[in-house]
């Protein structure tokens, strides 16, 4: 199995444990090279049972890709008390821990598929919309709470939503250290920009 962060703990039905092999398996393979026999070699029950949930990979891919946003989401928390640390941390959960490693990678390889594929991007879109709002959502308490200038709260969102997207594919496509600098920029940014 791959070395990537477990995402699933411990899942005891045969659709979570299916979902958790597509994982190792794509974290492993990638995309191109993902088959439902590989998924299978990662599977601990038969890979028959693999074939019997799913006709083909995309159908078990839009699975997973569902499972994995609805992880992320669970995560951010909605309050919007302290904005300004609310946003700190989701910054910072986003450049580490958990959403790293094999998830980082899992969500570039996927991503990559909705420039073809309908069904990937509507739900990229799904979750872009969810956290941008979320960030506008916590922009606009920190500006009604005087902690943040007044600032176009959309624009800004989107601006630190798409900063934090560039930096995970960057950082999972290349060896570069530009992220580290686009990090560093994005936390003056967010000193300069937003803070009063």
């Amino acid at each position: 199995m791959s070395d990537a962060v477990d995402l699933f703990e411990d899942p005891t039905d045969t659709h979570d444990q299916i979902l958790e092999a597509t994982f190792h398996a794509l974290c492993e393979h990638g995309y191109s090279n993902l088959t439902l026999e590989r998924i299978g070699a990662e599977f601990e029950k038969s890979t028959s049972l693999v074939y019997h949930h799913y006709d083909g990979k995309d159908d078990l891919l839009y699975d997973l890709l569902e499972y994995l946003l609805d992880r992320y989401e669970a995560e951010v928390p909605l309050s919007e008390d302290d904005p300004e640390t609310q946003i700190r941390e989701l910054i910072e959960t986003a450049f580490g821990g958990e959403f790293q490693d094999g998830f980082g990678q899992a969500l570039v390889e996927l991503r990559a598929q909705a420039t073809h594929d309908p069904e990937f991007r509507r739900l990229f879109e799904r979750t872009d919309a969810f956290v941008i709002e979320h960030l506008a959502r916590l922009i606009r308490a920190g500006v009604e709470a005087g902690t943040f200038a007044d600032v176009d709260a959309d624009r800004t969102a989107a601006l630190i939503y798409v900063s934090v997207v560039g930096v995970h594919t960057v950082d999972n496509t290349s060896t570069s250290a530009v992220s580290a600098d686009a990090i560093d920029e994005l936390e003056a940014l967010f000193e300069t920009h937003l803070l009063r």
